[in-house]
């Protein structure tokens, strides 16, 4: 805290640039949306191209989850599967276990992926 409020104390400190140049990704995006707020108003135009590229950002990071838990329940289908051979059906089990969470997850993010219509910017 003392660190901040050295930098804020600073004569040549200039709110916006801490803001927008922050390493935390909440607070940088508060600062574009503060200079976007105060600094102009946005056009139409504006507003629906940031509409557009939020939309897209969130379509990316879903797929990226639904790939990504996919994968994860391939990997544990094939260790079941090799479980399985080796008859060890007490850590099948649990396998079997998180493989239904993993399913429920990536029956989940499939709606959601599916549920999203990405408007062309």
């Amino acid at each position: 805290m003392t660190r901040h409020k050295k930098e804020v104390d600073q004569k040549d400190f200039v709110a916006r640039d801490y803001f927008i140049n922050h390493p935390d990704a909440d607070i940088n995006a508060f600062g574009y949306a503060t200079h976007h707020c105060l600094g102009k108003k946005l056009t139409k135009a504006e507003i629906e191209h940031e509409k557009g590229l939020q939309e897209t950002v969130v379509h990316i990071l879903l797929e990226y989850k639904y790939r990504f838990f996919k994968n994860e329940l391939k990997k544990i289908e094939e260790e079941m599967t090799k479980l399985m051979q080796a008859k060890d059906y007490e850590n099948c089990r649990s396998l079997m276990e998180q493989h239904k969470i993993y399913a429920e997850i990536l029956k989940s993010l499939g709606n959601a992926v599916g549920g999203i219509v990405i408007q062309p910017f």
